[in-house]
């Protein structure tokens, strides 16, 4: 069932929900320690991951509906999603890390990067 869902792409998404439950965990870790627990705000990320899970699930309902109807996209939406939706993710785990006072600076570097490339090839798929 899970590999329908997600197109096959069990091992991105894997990572893309390894990667959100480490952001959540860190995200508690740092709550907790700067004494900043809000329930309205926990309540408020939680329903947002949540409806992000599912527009993954539209990237595929997508993927799978436009050969249907005769519609030819040249990638595969879910999967690059769920990639962009980890990095995302990521991002938001060195920012908690960060925020908790640990040096990570080498890490954002590499996570920048990797961000700009992800956009220098959003922006030449587009210009195809």
């Amino acid at each position: 069932m899970i590999l329908y869902l997600f197109g096959g792409g069990t091992v991105v998404m894997s990572l893309y929900l390894t990667a959100l439950v480490i952001d959540l965990m860190t995200g508690y870790v740092k709550a907790l320690k700067e004494h900043n627990w809000h329930s309205s705000l926990n309540i408020e990320g939680l329903l947002i991951k949540f409806v992000t899970f599912f527009t993954i699930i539209a990237a595929d309902v997508i993927d799978r509906l436009a050969p249907l109807i005769h519609v030819s996209i040249p990638l595969n939406i879910a999967f690059w999603w769920t990639i962009i939706l980890t990095l995302y993710e990521l991002g938001s785990i060195l920012e908690n890390v960060g925020q908790m006072g640990i040096n990570i600076g080498f890490l954002s570097k590499y996570l920048g990067v990797l961000q700009d490339q992800m956009k220098i090839k959003e922006e030449e798929k587009k210009d195809e």
